[in-house]
């Protein structure tokens, strides 16, 4: 319940784990596990579902919730920067500045390049050969 509170608030789920005093190898490895069960119980595999499982279903929700209310901020506000800021992120090919950046949704880190074009290039490149 606290690890939903500090990433409802607006925080990476690694700053909770290190809030809490959580190892992060501990925490990513409660995280993987649990997105694993989840799956498992998506297709039938598992029961019920698992106290790790429950986790990730929550801090998802958590993100969910601060999402929505930073949206809302930003979207009512009378600051043409904070709209802009959300038009360059949320339709990143239409208003970014560098519409090849990518803005990873765990980590918030951004890269200049655009994988997933890199990607369809090459395959384009490879179906006309």
């Amino acid at each position: 319940a606290e690890a939903c509170r500090i990433v409802e608030a607006g925080n990476y789920r690694r700053i909770a784990a290190k809030r809490l005093g959580i190892p992060l190898n501990t925490w990513n490895s409660w995280l993987q596990k649990g997105k694993k069960e989840m799956r498992e119980y998506a297709a039938g595999k598992r029961t019920h579902v698992t106290v790790k499982a429950t986790l990730v279903r929550e801090l998802d929700k958590a993100e969910a919730r601060c999402h929505q209310l930073l949206l809302q901020d930003v979207i009512g506000s009378d600051s043409v920067q904070a709209k802009q800021w959300f038009l360059e992120r949320r339709y990143n090919k239409l208003y970014s500045k560098n519409p090849n950046a990518h803005v990873d949704d765990e980590t918030g880190e951004e890269s200049k390049v655009d994988a997933l074009e890199i990607l369809a290039e090459k395959l384009r490149t490879l179906l006309d050969s």
